[in-house]
């Protein structure tokens, strides 16, 4: 029998985000408890193991009959754990999949016993903020706890969510969490309005399509009142989770006592008296759940077996989970099974060996020949199409292309798909490189088998950012950069390419430049890892292409500031003296020996944050070139160093157009998960600097959306021209 500690674990109850959940027996107390354990991937990630000990601290300033109590903070091995009181329940989210109906009476008890929970949470200065039907607990007692409070904020905690990150789950998110401002208790009461709205009215008052249309509704919408859609529904209670959620949090109650007192009033004023909570198992029998809870005990001890033995994570938000009766005890009565019945176990190997045969290209080419598989399936190519994967600073990104035939070659480019992962390749540490093999990989499949291309249509190349931040960070990351090369050799058979700075602004230059100004106009690609671009000058030779280049971007810019100033949020005066000291001397040496950088009547620009700077500023414009101006560098980085809730974006209610104005907050949605503040605060500083040293106020600026354009374009678009060629020529 596994132990942690002084305590048994007896099965497993669920897995989340952060960590996996045990039912535990304290044998000195004789009792059931619940023991979350962190996750061992992230004992060395700063940030979530002190969000998970900040739960635990949480939790224990505020015992309160409506919150789960926690017992005990151990570690074993490393590795944090948290010891709560086990509860015997469902969560309100599983009671209402079930088909659980609750009554004006129940739904009035519930509601106040979960006010009265968080109004003691937040007099002792903790917000949930994550408050929903998932991390609400009904026991067989007829009592509510609230639970998971791993996202909480302690009022006195030095240890505060990355501005720019949202939290929480999305369709129970106040306006003001959605976009990303601070939050107080008043996000907590706006959740739990949505709560009250849903179980009486039947439907969440916010519910739409998709994430993008849930927010948007958050953020505009106006739920009808329950009094007017409801018949029956008191109009004090309508009113008052109107109030709830109102979208100004000035508006809304004063607090949730108030709101619980109303609860109770009703109750008594309606004479209302079937509201136990206890009832609603009667319909649930212990057989329905016996099989799939069903948890070892130990094996000197006769305990009863909780009929309610259920994950109480959120499902919701990380979509697994794990069943109970998963665990050391489960796998031992497997390996007995095995064991007795050698047949068996036979059988298992035998399928276990065509399964793997049939799923690894490799194997199956074996297993063809040995007359166990079928041979992997020939890809037909489509004609034209080929298939790109980008290692990039910020993520991974496959795109597939046509091109157009003709008897002079390949003609224009068009994009039919693409797909992107978020990527930390440019820290370079172990988890990045493991992590990007296997998102490279299948990046690959689904290039490869979705679009059935044949490996001589797919290539894969690393930019010139990833390959600058190796050689930046010293030996160790350039080891492991050829360690990525190799594995992605051996998993994918892909011969990945380094691409250099100069063949980067060589080749993103001459993608979005237009043929009318190829000869007048300066290219910069603003990346997350570097800067490049150049310029196309005449030549007594030909054309001759300058290329223009600087070591930096937002997010290597960011890096180079934490480590001259160390890892705080990015001052105005620290910014300047790292780009003073290690930026602008790199860019006056280009300036003197390119002269050309100055002549140029026009700028186009692309990369991750002009893609920013244009979005925030001109969410209106969709067009593939927007145009834009030296000031409105300026004013986005004013903006962002003065309040980083200036990310947040303009008010998209001014777009008459709503399918603009939905993609204009899927945008601003993708800039925030994409970017740190701090990055957005070192990009806005690295494009001021250009527009003062390259005198953009004297120059006309296009940003070009990198969607359409880009270096790696051009780099597909040669390969393809040079694989028609040979065939061609075959």
């Amino acid at each position: 029998m596994k132990s942690i500690g002084k305590y048994e674990v007896v099965g497993t109850i669920g897995a989340g985000a952060m960590g996996t959940v045990y039912k535990g027996y304290d044998r000195r107390l004789a009792r059931f408890v619940a023991i979350k354990a962190l996750f061992p991937q992230y004992i060395d990630d700063a940030e979530k193991a002190a969000r998970f000990l900040k739960e635990a601290r949480a939790l224990a300033q505020i015992p309160h009959p409506n919150i789960v109590q926690v017992h005990d903070l151990y570690e074993e091995n490393g590795i944090p754990y948290i010891v709560m009181e086990y509860l015997d329940g469902r969560n309100l989210k599983q009671l209402r999949d079930d088909g659980v109906r609750f009554s004006l009476a129940q739904t009035l008890n519930i509601l106040s016993q979960v006010a009265h929970g968080l109004d003691y949470a937040h007099q002792n200065s903790v917000i949930h903020r994550d408050v929903k039907p998932a991390n609400l607990i009904i026991t067989r007692s007829g009592a509510v706890k609230i639970v998971d409070f791993g996202i909480a904020r302690l009022a006195e905690s030095t240890i505060h969510t990355r501005e720019g990150i949202t939290v929480g789950t999305l369709a129970y998110m106040s306006p003001e969490q959605a976009r990303g401002e601070p939050v107080d208790a008043r996000a907590d009461q706006y959740s739990l309005g949505v709560i009250a709205y849903e179980l009486l009215q039947g439907d969440n008052p916010f519910q739409a399509e998709n994430a993008t249309g849930v927010l948007y509704r958050i953020l505009t919408h106006n739920p009808p009142l329950l009094g007017s859609t409801l018949p029956g529904c008191p109009q004090v209670l309508s009113e008052a989770v109107a109030r709830m959620l109102n979208k100004e949090r000035g508006n809304r109650l004063v607090n949730l006592s108030d709101f619980a007192a109303l609860c109770e009033e009703i109750r008594q004023q309606e004479g209302l008296t079937d509201g136990g909570l206890e009832t609603l198992f009667d319909s649930i029998t212990p057989a329905e759940d016996a099989e799939s809870t069903r948890l070892a005990q130990p094996d000197d001890t006769t305990r009863r077996h909780a009929a309610g033995d259920t994950f109480t994570l959120d499902e919701e938000t990380t979509g697994r989970v794990r069943a109970a009766g998963y665990g050391p005890q489960a796998r031992a009565a497997w390996w007995q099974v095995l064991t007795r019945r050698p047949l068996y176990a036979a059988l298992g190997l035998v399928m276990l060996v065509l399964v793997a045969l049939t799923v690894y290209p490799g194997w199956a080419a074996i297993g063809s020949r040995l007359g166990l598989a079928p041979a992997a399936p020939r890809h037909v190519a489509p004609p034209g199409v080929y298939g790109g994967i980008e290692v990039g600073a910020s993520g991974i990104r496959a795109v597939i292309a046509r091109f157009s035939e003709d008897e002079a070659g390949l003609g224009d480019y068009q994009e039919l798909d693409r797909r992107h992962i978020t990527s930390s390749m440019i820290t370079y540490s172990t988890d990045a490189v493991t992590e990007s093999v296997r998102d490279i990989a299948e990046l690959y499949r689904w290039v490869r088998d979705g679009h059935h291309l044949p490996g001589d249509r797919i290539v894969v190349a690393v930019s010139s950012g990833v390959v600058n931040a190796a050689e930046l960070k010293g030996p160790w990351a350039v080891a492991r950069l050829e360690t990525l090369r190799r594995e992605v050799l051996q998993t994918t058979g892909c011969s990945m390419q380094l691409i250099t700075a100069e063949q980067e602004a060589e080749l993103g230059a001459l993608g979005i430049l237009p043929p009318r100004a190829i000869y007048t106009a300066l290219a910069l690609d603003l990346g997350s890892g570097n800067t490049k671009g150049g310029y196309l000058e005449k030549s007594v030779g030909g054309d001759r292409f300058v290329p223009m280049d600087i070591p930096v971007g937002s997010k290597s810019l960011s890096l180079e500031i934490d480590r001259e100033c160390g890892s705080v949020d990015h001052a105005p005066a620290c910014i300047d003296r790292t780009i003073r000291l290690h930026i602008l001397p790199i860019l006056e040496e280009k300036i003197e020996r390119k002269p050309g950088l100055l002549n140029r009547r026009q700028v186009y620009l692309s990369g991750g944050i002009v893609w920013a700077l244009v979005t925030l500023t001109y969410p209106e414009r969709r067009d593939p070139t927007v145009m834009f101006t030296a000031e409105d560098i300026r004013g986005f980085y004013n903006r962002i160093v003065k309040d980083p809730a200036a990310v947040v974006g303009p008010d998209l209610s001014k777009i008459q157009d709503e399918a603009v104005q939905q993609e204009a907050l899927q945008e601003i949605l993708n800039i925030r998960d994409i970017f740190h503040v701090k990055q957005l605060v070192a990009g806005g500083a690295l494009m001021v600097l250009l527009a003062d040293r390259l005198e953009f106020d004297r120059k006309q600026l296009y940003f070009i959306r990198y969607a359409n354009q880009g270096w790696f374009k051009g780099y597909l678009t040669r390969y393809a021209s040079r694989q028609h060629a040979r065939a061609a020529s075959r």
